[in-house]
């Protein structure tokens, strides 16, 4: 076993035997910055630089660096796993698109209101795929989810492509709504729902690569999104009166 020879206040000490060097470092007698010597050793050393010799738990936890910061202030706060609050920010947004289609159609088309609300739902449902794509590529959010500080980018921080987000509107409507089909919508919506809590992402956002910014919500957009809904029921209700 080799003799290791230390510098302390200045001054040469040993020969002592490794665990000597070992209990030292232990006490705080001995600082890793100390210079020591051994056979073999071509000039004094600095203990930290002999990798073999200091034990593995005197020396300071590696430093971790977390990853770039997404571009364009996308700052997740809070769990990010809140499929209610996605699945409130797309209600709102197909409310809104339901309307405003609506309205359009009730201008082309006199006996729009004579069409089967469950056929203008699955249409509506389906024409939303090629809509929602616009807004996230211009916006990287939607009315809905813009009110719930809600936010879509790609893995790089950057908004979805027109292709990118019709090809994961498309995945949300097939594998999420269940085509539009109200029976195997009940199941897609709970297997979505599930994937969510459980793994922290839906297939369609893991296959893309794509990530969701929640942040907190304020009592002023939760009292907002209340009376949109309240708002949303009243013309629902005065649509079907006047029918």
């Amino acid at each position: 076993m080799p003799l290791w020879f230390y510098i302390l206040d200045g001054q040469q000490h040993g020969p002592v035997e490794e665990e000597a060097i070992a209990d030292m470092i232990t006490s705080g007698k001995l600082s890793l910055d100390g210079l020591v010597w051994t056979e073999g050793l071509p000039q004094w050393t600095i203990l930290r630089d002999i990798e073999n010799f200091v034990p593995q738990d005197s020396l300071p936890p590696p430093i971790v660096q977390p990853p770039p910061m997404p571009r364009g202030g996308f700052r997740p706060s809070g769990s990010q796993a809140r499929p209610w609050v996605r699945f409130f920010a797309r209600t709102i947004d197909m409310f809104l698109f339901t309307m405003v289609a609506g309205f359009i159609l009730g201008i082309v088309y006199e006996s729009a209101s004579k069409i089967n609300d469950y056929a203008l739902g699955f249409v509506f449902t389906f024409l939303y795929i090629f809509v929602e794509p616009i807004m996230l590529s211009a916006w990287g959010t939607t009315p809905g989810k813009a009110l719930l500080n809600v936010r879509l980018r790609r893995q790089d921080g950057d908004k979805l492509s027109y292709s990118e987000g019709i090809n994961r509107a498309f995945q949300v409507w097939l594998k999420g709504l269940g085509a539009g089909i109200p029976i195997v919508a009940l199941f897609t919506q709970v297997s979505a729902y599930n994937r969510l809590k459980n793994e922290g992402k839906t297939t369609w956002d893991r296959d893309g690569h794509f990530l969701y910014s929640h942040q907190d919500i304020s009592p002023v957009r939760i009292v907002v999104t209340v009376l949109l809904f309240i708002g949303f029921a009243v013309l629902f209700t005065l649509g079907k009166s006047m029918s």
